[in-house]
């Protein structure tokens, strides 16, 4: 199901999960709500956020596993279409702006040819960039600029780059070259922020489903993070 050959976490945790969901559903129920007046959207957000927690999970299962580092573990490769992916993510993302006091904008164009990847990791990777960029992104900038994280896909030969964009805190020159390095932490004044694992998780699928991410940034202005995916053939 999560495009992977083997995630030994994911059934292990994937009971407790189902057992909170159906634990949740039944105090409800017993509160006198009944699930036609939570709504299917409510339903299908929290299934997608449990999915999405298992995902993280088994990609840092991936990302320590032994058969990771030895090459032994392959994601499967299909063609994906970013269109709904893309237009998923920004609504997800709005509100989190919204709640954030944060600009949030998506530039792509109306067609984008499919991709090879996998749809479900790829969507896990852009959503650890984007969480990142809104993590390091203040509503008001040093220059009293309104915080702003931009979501975009651009098509060039033979390939899609979908970018992260924002205009946050920013990454120093000493600390890029690192970035990708697991438990690894850019922000060591705020230890709290961040395991330092979701870059890592990040560049191990990318990898893994044999694409790149890079990353550009200057301190204080904010940081760029490419994924690039090759056209599906």
């Amino acid at each position: 199901v999560f495009g992977l050959q083997r995630v030994d976490l994911v059934p292990q945790l994937g009971g407790p999960l189902e057992v909170l969901l159906v634990n949740g559903l039944l105090h409800l129920h017993f509160q006198g709500v009944h699930l036609s007046h939570i709504g299917e959207a409510a339903l299908l957000l929290l299934a997608h956020q449990i999915v999405r927690l298992l995902l993280l999970l088994g990609g840092l299962r991936l990302l320590c596993g032994s058969r990771l580092q030895s090459g032994q573990l392959s994601l499967k490769l299909e063609k994906v279409r970013l269109g709904p992916l893309l237009e998923d993510l920004a609504e997800k993302y709005r509100s989190k702006a919204e709640d954030s006091d944060l600009i949030f904008t998506v530039d792509a164009p109306d067609s984008l040819p499919p991709v090879l990847g996998n749809d479900d990791r790829i969507e896990q990777v852009l959503v650890i960039l984007l969480d990142n960029a809104m993590k390091y992104t203040p509503s008001l900038s040093a220059d009293g600029a309104q915080g702003q994280v931009r979501l975009e896909a651009e098509e060039t030969s033979g390939y899609v780059r979908l970018r992260v964009r924002d205009n946050g805190l920013g990454i120093s020159e000493s600390d890029l070259p690192h970035i990708f390095e697991r438990f690894y932490k850019v922000d060591k004044a705020h230890s709290g922020m961040g395991s330092g694992l979701g870059l890592s998780i990040a560049h191990e699928i990318v990898q893994r489903m044999g694409q790149s991410l890079t990353v550009e940034s200057e301190l204080s202005k904010g940081s760029v993070f490419t994924l690039t995916v090759s056209k599906a053939e």
